[in-house]
């Protein structure tokens, strides 16, 4: 004769096991824009990090976001579309977020109010090796 089995307690409902990210307001990643999502793309590239400085989130639509250049940033802009720059800033915002955005581009109106970070002081040779160094990701070679 064989022992009765225990029924098996239910597992964890279905929306539990795939939670659903907080809702996201635009108002959270324009706080969230200088100090993180910045911060997320300069660790994957210096350079596009520095172009996406001039930007802003200008408005969330669903589940487009849509960035804002100055208008004498047209150059940036243009980088921030290239499809590989696109996808290094899809990254850090779903690093930042929790949700996979769409990204739309345009020039705004004016400048912004506030800039993204401090303009570097340059006060000795060894401050400008240190300034191109974090710029360009570079090193110095000894010949």
């Amino acid at each position: 004769m064989t022992a009765p089995v225990a029924p098996q307690p239910p597992g964890p409902p279905e929306a539990a096991v795939a939670a659903e990210p907080p809702p996201l307001e635009l108002e959270q990643l324009q706080q969230a824009w200088p100090r993180s999502v910045l911060d997320a793309v300069r660790q994957r590239s210096i350079p596009i990090a520095a172009a996406l400085g001039e930007a802003r989130p200008a408005e969330l639509a669903g589940s487009t976001l849509t960035v804002a250049f100055p208008p004498n940033a047209a150059f940036h802009l243009t980088l921030a579309e290239d499809p590989k720059n696109q996808a290094i800033l899809r990254d850090a915002l779903y690093e930042v977020t929790g949700r996979k955005l769409q990204l739309a581009y345009e020039l705004g109106d004016g400048p912004h109010e506030e800039p993204s970070e401090p303009e570097a002081q340059i006060t000795s040779e060894e401050d400008f090796v240190s300034l191109i160094k974090d710029t360009f990701d570079a090193r110095e070679v000894d010949e």
